[in-house]
């Protein structure tokens, strides 16, 4: 899978920690980080350093910049641009130009930092209040050239590079710069909390890349299920529901209605198990043994399943008894065979007298359990595919055939207990 790139700059020195920790959560999450001073960081060794830089600057799809109170390498010295300011110019001309690559910005700024820039400006305009007609005294007071506690590197170069990355300039002439907006932190968790709300990050790249494989499966599986009939789509399986019903209320005597019925359900005798065998599992088998589903439940303190996961649990299990299950044929007689197309284990005859069925009820009652694992195979289809499109809507579970179907089936609750040593 092609990963969405994101760049991150800032001075090494003083964000060594926290660029490291925004390295690993970001790939957790299925992005390729590009860090300078990584080994893997992507480069062209035979270019300047600073331009190969650069570069990667230029193919990435987010650029996160941290300032801080250290200015770092100088990229231009004489012109008083460091090599993270550089990188960042490079980054908003990527963002504004017509074909860029970069898609967003993600200022961050230290909440100290920021405090230290409010105090200055309030104090300015007090300055300018006092010596308003005075400018030799303003000229004395330039407040950006004052180090202090947070800001005893290169003040007037950070307060410059914030003016830039807010857009103040631009502000101040009515214009409408496009990302200007800067975010304040003080620790890890603002940092992750904005980008989480910024890139819309309910869950990591690697589920939403399981999740398209899993809809792909869902819709090729399917497409062996249905076909299409006088313009609509119907599964192969319906001529078996008026079976089912007869099974279900055991009532599949030998009528001849009965022996019509199943002769019209030749079509699902037939095809059964070679559609079972066209279905698709290898995307459920990654998803689920991948453990992107599952989530931590602070509460009690456990790694707990989520509605998809047991979604994806209970569509494989559909899939494999379909698959395992090898029904004897279903044989129906009345005198004289005639046989329907090869394949479909069924025999079938017409004579003028009533016909007399007889068939092997535990055929029957194997092709009763297929019937109801299709069904279900097409319900959780159906719950899964509106997961995927839709993860902000709440949805009931279906109503599976395989938990209705066996009242006996002890329930999750029921088996835990009794693992603990309950009655």
């Amino acid at each position: 899978m092609n990963k969405p790139k994101i760049f991150i700059s800032s001075t090494v020195y003083d964000f060594a920690d926290m660029r490291s920790s925004l390295r690993y959560w970001l790939t957790e999450l299925g992005f390729n980080v590009q860090l300078s001073e990584r080994p893997n960081f992507d480069k062209d060794s035979s270019k300047n350093s600073f331009e190969s830089c650069l570069e990667t600057v230029k193919e990435c799809d987010y650029f996160i910049l941290l300032l801080g109170s250290r200015v770092g390498g100088w990229f231009d010295e004489e012109k008083t641009i460091s090599i993270t300011r550089k990188e960042y110019q490079t980054a908003y001309e990527s963002l504004v130009s017509k074909g860029g690559n970069v898609q967003k910005i993600f200022t961050f700024i230290r909440q100290n930092v920021w405090d230290v820039r409010d105090d200055r400006k309030a104090l300015e305009k007090l300055l300018n209040k006092i010596y308003k007609h005075d400018y030799s005294k303003l000229a004395e007071y330039d407040l950006s050239k004052f180090e202090s506690k947070f800001l005893n590197d290169d003040a007037s170069h950070i307060m410059s590079f914030i003016d830039e990355v807010t857009r103040r300039d631009e502000m101040a002439g009515y214009e409408n710069p496009p990302n200007n907006w800067v975010h304040h932190f003080e620790g890890f968790q603002d940092i992750i909390d904005a980008i989480k709300t910024e890139l819309k990050l309910s869950f990591n790249i690697s589920a939403r890349g399981m999740k398209q494989n899993v809809k792909l499966a869902l819709v090729g599986n399917l497409r062996e299920i249905f076909r299409r009939d006088n313009g609509e789509l119907v599964p192969f399986y319906k001529n078996f529901q008026p079976i089912h019903e007869l099974l279900l209320n055991n009532n599949l005597s030998n009528t001849q209605a009965n022996g019509m019925k199943i002769h019209s359900a030749g079509e699902f005798f037939d095809y059964c198990k070679s559609k079972a065998t066209k279905l698709n599992t290898f995307a459920f088998e990654d998803a689920v043994s991948s453990s992107a589903f599952l989530r931590y439940d602070s509460i009690s303190d456990e790694i707990v399943s989520t509605n998809f996961h047991r979604a994806l649990l209970e569509m494989l299990d559909a899939i494999r008894k379909v698959k395992m299950i090898t029904p004897k044929a279903v044989l129906v007689r009345t005198g004289t065979e005639m046989h329907m197309p090869s394949g479909t284990g069924v025999n079938i005859s017409r004579t003028t007298t009533p016909p007399k069925i007889h068939y092997d009820r535990v055929a029957f009652y194997q092709y009763k359990v297929i019937y109801e694992r299709f069904i279900d195979i097409v319900d959780i289809s159906r719950y899964m595919l509106s997961i995927i499109e839709n993860p902000s809507k709440s949805l009931e579970y279906p109503d599976l055939f395989s938990e209705k179907m066996d009242v006996t089936k002890p329930s999750e609750s029921e088996v835990l207990q009794l693992l603990r040593g309950g009655v």
